[in-house]
């Protein structure tokens, strides 16, 4: 077994092998991709964390990304910051 077909095993994820037998992971569809939310390029993420109550929640919001950057802009704008 190659080094290569045991992390398949391990991990599970899809890959496809080259000619020299090293691991590349196919990205999935939209990963890493724009969505055309006028953000533009090169933005680095900011992060936060939330009390698990919150986290759970946030977590089962369909689009979490575009209602946390909605509810930052609203506060901003009510703060007079923008």
């Amino acid at each position: 077994m190659t080094k290569a077909e045991y992390s398949l095993i391990l991990t599970g994820v899809p890959v496809r092998f080259n000619s020299m037998e090293s691991v590349v992971k196919k990205p999935r569809a939209g990963q890493f991709q724009s969505q055309g939310k006028n953000i533009g390029t090169g933005v680095v993420p900011v992060s936060a964390k939330f009390p698990k109550e919150v986290d759970r929640l946030l977590r089962s919001l369909p689009n979490r990304s575009e209602f946390i950057r909605e509810a930052v802009m609203e506060k901003l704008k009510a703060e007079g910051f923008i």
